[in-house]
């Protein structure tokens, strides 16, 4: 085949090869990544509020917010399994599934509950955190893009999360049903998902994800420089979630007897602080 041959054939191919759309993937990946917070920002706020009907103490307060970073820190490790045995879809599809039942169950348990169901929550939201990024990365069409609506959409998560916690709580008059409610969202993801068929459903070549040698990860000094960033980012961001209080505090309505209104004073609970 001449060069001409050649050049006729590349560009036929690149001419039939259909361009991945950018939008439905983009509402897509807004609609997931919206879950990635709420499960951890809608604690904070009313955080007293929820170990005072637990009659829990400053153990398991310090538990509770420190669950979701050892779950993290699971998926974390074994992110190159998970990229290898799901395919995007069908994990996305799971972490929801996950992320959504801790949610909706834990204000219904009691302290041991509460924690393994936040936890369970916090694993599905460490899947999502890994597939979501590498559906961004296999995307050539509008990859910038697609990582800025995933970024704005988890921030909007997370602020949503910590600023209507406890205005939502009010509302229904149960912080009960108010931090169960927070599992609306991962329907509305998994719709989104079903809705777009962009989404890769096949499982990932093995060999290509398990090339990477774990020891050279380990031992490269930008590793560990990104992982003191991220951990130090990580730590100001959960202690502040799980420290600060709305000033306003719930209604009586709201709170259990025991408890009390003003609670204004910001108090930082770091997961060693017991």
């Amino acid at each position: 085949m001449s060069r001409d041959d050649r050049q006729k054939t590349v560009t036929a191919s690149a001419t039939v090869t259909p361009r991945t759309p950018v939008v439905p993937l983009a509402i897509a990946i807004a609609a997931v990544a919206v879950n990635l917070r709420p499960v951890i920002t809608t604690v904070g706020p009313q955080l007293e509020v929820i170990t005072d009907h637990l009659g829990a103490g400053d153990t398991a307060s310090g538990l509770i917010t420190a669950v979701p970073v050892f779950a993290f820190a699971v998926v974390s490790g074994g992110a190159p399994l998970i990229l290898a045995r799901l395919s995007i879809r069908s994990g996305l599809y799971l972490a929801l599934a996950v992320t959504g039942l801790g949610i909706a169950v834990r204000p219904w348990t009691g302290t041991v509950g509460f924690v393994l169901a936040t936890f369970a929550s916090a694993l599905g939201v460490g899947v999502i955190s890994v597939l979501l990024p590498a559906l961004i990365r296999s995307t050539t069409a509008g990859s910038s893009r697609l990582v800025t609506v995933f970024t704005s959409a988890l921030q909007a998560g997370a602020a949503l999360g910590f600023a209507a916690a406890v205005p939502l709580a009010e509302v229904v008059g149960s912080w009960q049903v108010g931090l169960a409610w927070w599992a609306v969202l991962t329907p509305v993801g998994v719709i989104a998902l079903a809705l777009t068929p962009e989404i890769p459903a096949q499982r990932p070549d093995r060999r290509a994800v398990t090339t990477v040698n774990p020891v050279r990860v380990v031992t490269g000094a930008r590793a560990w420089g990104l992982t003191v960033f991220f951990g130090l980012q990580a730590l100001l961001a959960f202690s502040s979630w799980a420290g600060c209080r709305r000033s306003c505090g719930l209604r009586e309505s709201v709170l259990p007897p025991p408890a009390s209104i003003s609670r204004c004073s910001p108090r930082w609970r770091f997961p060693s602080a017991w």
